[in-house]
């Protein structure tokens, strides 16, 4: 009896380690699964600079981990992008360039989008010469400014500066006439009514000039995250082609984000280039102009290129 009860205790006790072994096996495959954490990515609104980021994501080119989060300004978006409750942004490189000189943990992996901004004045204006003296609506510390402040330089155009947290405080301070002039950029110069126009487009002075950048929060990077945006931003490429060349579809989208007829729309895409990856002509032009941010004290220290761009391949 003892012999058949030890037999008995024994088989029982294999069939339970068999079973062990097999929980063991399923979980360590479990675990050996790669697994996407959301991935949150701040957008400005309004603003084209995101619209292929939008469409890829629209369109299910994403991954369905990546989440589009709005804020209204560059600097909601840097504060968040710092305190990590997000993981990536498309933001004015002159904020970026801002929070890694203060040592936080951002980085430039791409640029993204190109040639939007201009200088918008009443219809009855006509040329440069009668900014002089003109009460100018900013961002502060934004690439606008630092983009208008270089080009009024140039010409020796003297003005007197008002700021605006959002661009859509500064518009509507220019429809009530409480500033002579705003720096903005797509799709609010096409909102704006029609006794306002267009006195100049950076881009004639800025030829492919960056405007917004992709930029992440490295604190804790993986390499699995790494090849995640490596992934994101070859998804959204095939957007940005599109955008590039005003495809329907993209004109129908950006229509309807922005509440834009098709001649709108047309007229803001037309102005509007879109890019991935760095080019050695972008960060050139931003060094250029955050030397006149350091001047200026928004930017506290020159960056090298290892403190500020990040090549993800």
């Amino acid at each position: 009896m003892k012999t058949a009860e030890f037999e008995r205790l024994s088989r029982s006790f294999s069939a339970w380690m068999l079973a062990l072994a097999l929980i063991a096996v399923l979980l360590a495959a479990g675990c050996g699964r790669t697994h996407k954490e959301e991935m949150r990515i701040g957008v400005i609104k309004p603003s084209v600079d995101h619209l292929p980021l939008t469409h890829a994501h629209q369109t299910g080119q994403l991954s369905p981990h990546v989440k589009l989060v709005n804020f209204s300004s560059g600097w909601e978006v840097q504060e968040a992008l710092i305190a990590g409750r997000i993981d990536a942004a498309i933001m004015p490189f002159t904020y970026a360039w801002n929070a890694a000189s203060l040592g936080y943990p951002l980085r430039i992996v791409s640029h993204f989008e190109l040639e939007t901004d201009g200088i918008i004045v009443p219809s009855g204006l006509s040329n440069f010469a009668e900014l002089n003296e003109a009460r100018i609506g900013l961002l502060k510390a934004s690439t606008l400014e630092i983009l208008f402040i270089d080009w009024a330089r140039e010409r020796g155009i003297i003005y007197d500066p008002v700021y605006f947290r959002t661009p859509n405080e500064m518009a509507a301070a220019l429809e009530v006439g409480d500033v002579d002039a705003i720096v903005t950029y797509e799709p609010l110069i096409q909102k704006l009514p029609a006794r306002f126009k267009v006195l100049h487009y950076f881009k004639a002075d800025y030829p492919g000039h960056p405007c917004c950048d992709f930029v992440i929060n490295v604190s804790g990077l993986t390499q699995q995250r790494r090849d995640e945006y490596r992934e994101l931003l070859d998804a959204v490429k095939l957007s940005q082609d599109a955008a590039n060349r005003a495809e329907n579809e993209l004109l129908d989208l950006a229509g309807r984000l922005y509440g834009l007829d098709r001649d709108q729309t047309r007229n803001a895409l037309s102005n509007t280039v879109y890019m991935t990856g760095l080019s050695e002509a972008g960060m050139a032009f931003e060094r250029k102009m955050t030397g006149m941010a350091i001047e200026l004290g928004y930017q506290y220290q020159e960056l090298d290129d290892s403190e500020i761009f990040l090549r993800l391949e």
